[in-house]
């Protein structure tokens, strides 16, 4: 609880997503039951989710960026 503040069921609902989530990963599966499905990276894709109002599964996250540094170590 914090004074003079009250979250977004939206913020609520993404908090409990996290938590199922985190629980998930600690039992060794980070999929959770009823939601979208992570799958395993894969460098290629830069594959992740977003984690927001909604959870979506995205590619590509700061591609030219993380492409930078892959060419700079030599990472394929």
């Amino acid at each position: 609880d914090i004074p003079l503040f009250t979250p977004r069921e939206a913020d609520l609902a993404l908090s409990r997503e996290m938590m199922s989530r985190w629980s998930a990963l600690a039992s060794g599966d980070p999929n959770h039951p009823e939601g979208l499905t992570w799958e395993p990276y894969d460098a290629a894709r830069d594959n992740h989710l977003v984690l927001g109002d909604e959870v979506t599964a995205a590619q590509g996250l700061r591609a030219a960026k993380c492409d930078l540094w892959d060419d700079l170590l030599g990472v394929d």
